[in-house]
């Protein structure tokens, strides 16, 4: 099954959910001043996170941005019904509270042993 079928079957499975899309993890940037706070803890938890941001921020540097094009795999949302009169069936998270999220980052880091 591909993504975009995959979604479908969510999204009309009739099932309460929230959705969080990739647009959230633009909103919590790893600068190097996070990495280096993950760093400090001194597990392996620690070390691939640092390992695989230090990594993820390289190749961003370097191929930044996609291309656009046809809507075909996107979710896309009907905030204001106007593509649609179907009734929603999805909460969209909008807002990241990213100092939260950092601290439950950190803390699951410092569980791993």
């Amino acid at each position: 099954m591909y993504d975009v079928e995959a979604a479908y079957v969510v999204f009309t499975c009739g099932c309460p959910m929230v959705m969080m899309g990739l647009d959230l993890t633009r909103q919590a940037l790893y600068y190097p001043s996070i990495v280096e706070r993950m760093s400090k803890n001194k597990n392996s938890a620690g070390k691939l996170f640092t390992d695989l941001m230090n990594f993820f921020c390289m190749t961003q540097k370097k191929t930044f941005g996609w291309e656009d094009g046809p809507s075909h795999g996107r979710t896309n949302c009907d905030f204001f019904n106007l593509l649609t009169d179907k009734p929603r069936n999805t909460k969209v998270c909008v807002k990241l509270d990213v100092e939260k999220f950092l601290n439950i980052v950190e803390e699951c880091i410092k569980l791993y042993d």
